[in-house]
């Protein structure tokens, strides 16, 4: 357009800048632009190394790190018992089963079911996903970092990961503890709620886990300043 905007500065500065997407060209883009980054983050290191990429893409490119938050998708399933977690993931994913999560995985990695042995340990090279593909890379990416860095069969990864986010099973208590896990020593700066049913989980995730991470100390009981900005304790521009 020519001339200027006729509408006041936004009090953000700008918007605060949302990115997603963990290809080469996506890790550039949030380098240089992102300050929210949604990713998968199935582990510590995977999740470590993410950051690490990221942030210093963004000193090469002469940016401070520090205006970069790590916030990965995180789904989380609660019940009485780890058990009746377990059932719930099963029941939610549409699977109906462990076995119905098996097949699917195997369909979805391209796996023959007559040779799918789901206690072998997984290869992390067989789930490198193509550069080049049509459908997000950095959602594929996730399997194959979480088993370059752990050993785990199928029965194990089909409980680690749901919709290509990390999966967190049990009672309320376990899941604040593994919510707290990677938060605490920094690996990530919190994390993007992806509940398996809207309403349903939301509200039980706030009525249930919410208080625990509030009682800890690590979640807050009230909102800091006015915008987007002050929430997530990113820096206004000049």
């Amino acid at each position: 357009m020519r001339g200027p905007l006729n509408v006041p500065r936004s009090p953000q500065g700008h918007p605060v800048i949302a990115q997603a997407g963990a290809s080469e060209g996506g890790i550039e883009l949030a380098a240089r632009h992102g300050q929210i980054i949604y990713c998968n983050i199935l582990s510590r290191p995977a999740g470590q190394a993410f950051a690490k990429n990221v942030k210093d893409k963004a000193i090469e490119v002469g940016r401070d790190p520090s205006g970069i938050r790590i916030v990965p998708g995180l789904v989380a399933i609660i019940g009485e018992t780890r058990e009746e977690a377990l059932r719930k993931h099963e029941l939610f994913s549409g699977a109906g089963s462990e076995d119905g999560l098996l097949t699917r995985f195997a369909k979805e990695n391209g796996i023959d079911l007559a040779t799918f042995d789901p206690d072998a340990v997984l290869e992390a090279e067989r789930f490198v996903p193509d550069q080049n593909r049509q459908w997000a890379v950095g959602m594929g990416l996730g399997l194959s970092e979480l088993l370059t860095y752990e050993k785990l069969t199928a029965r194990q990864a089909v409980r680690r990961t749901e919709g290509h986010h990390r999966l967190v099973l049990g009672t309320p208590e376990q899941v604040a503890d593994q919510i707290i896990d990677l938060w605490e020593d920094g690996t990530v700066d919190g994390y993007t709620l992806q509940p398996p049913r809207a309403p349903d989980d939301i509200e039980e995730f706030v009525e249930k886990v919410v208080p625990i991470l509030q009682d800890r100390g690590v979640y807050p009981r009230d909102y800091d300043g006015r915008t987007i900005r002050d929430r997530y304790g990113l820096p206004y521009p000049d």
